[in-house]
């Protein structure tokens, strides 16, 4: 089975540092055009939603750091306004999309109803903050845990599926923190060596 979220995130990260190349100005507006046409290819391929879900989350979460302040000047104003109507909007999109699951038009509100619930999600951070270490931990890693649990998911043939769980569960947490360190190692020493040409 093809790991079709690292497929579009490898695709989006590569059209994000071409953007950037181009014109860091109109980042975003360069990253909503290649989404569109990589939407046109996609749904000629007959992908699943999944791929257009996180396509456009990504052009959201773009979309979303280069309005950051005024995002947040909006949430500090309208506190549980911001945060009644995301997620209404969110309960409403994802509410069509469900009723009317397998149209087409309706694949257009899977991708809304995310990104009404992460807003939701954030406006809900403003006043609730995590300073746990495991969460940090998790946060600084999230990318790499999702990529190697579904590996080591696959890979461990416990007979029991306690000990398959939990021993996945450890595995994944030690090989995310070695390939963690590795990647860190590698670009603080990149990094050293650019500092060292400036």
């Amino acid at each position: 089975m093809e790991d079709w979220f690292i497929h579009v995130i490898v695709i989006q990260y590569i059209v994000f540092f071409l953007a950037s190349k181009i014109n860091k100005r109109y980042l975003v507006t360069i990253t909503i055009g290649a989404d569109s046409i990589l939407t046109v290819i996609y749904f000629c391929m007959n992908k699943p939603i999944g791929w257009f879900n996180a396509l456009w989350l990504f052009a959201f979460g773009m979309f979303a750091a280069k309005y950051k302040e005024k995002i947040i000047n909006i949430i500090n104003k309208y506190y549980y306004q911001s945060l009644v109507v995301s997620f209404i909007c969110f309960v409403l999109s994802g509410y069509v999309f469900a009723l009317n699951k397998g149209a087409v038009w309706a694949n257009v509100f899977k991708p809304v109803s995310g990104m009404f619930l992460c807003l939701c999600i954030c406006i809900i951070m403003r006043k609730c903050r995590l300073n746990s270490p495991i969460v940090m931990w998790g946060g600084h890693r999230s990318l790499y845990l999702y990529i190697v649990h579904i590996a080591v998911w696959s890979l461990v043939r416990a007979g029991n599926a306690i000990v398959r769980l939990w021993v996945a569960l450890l595995v994944t947490i030690l090989v995310t923190e070695i390939i963690y360190k590795m990647i860190t190692f590698v670009v603080n020493f990149c990094d050293k060596k650019n500092h060292l040409k400036s």
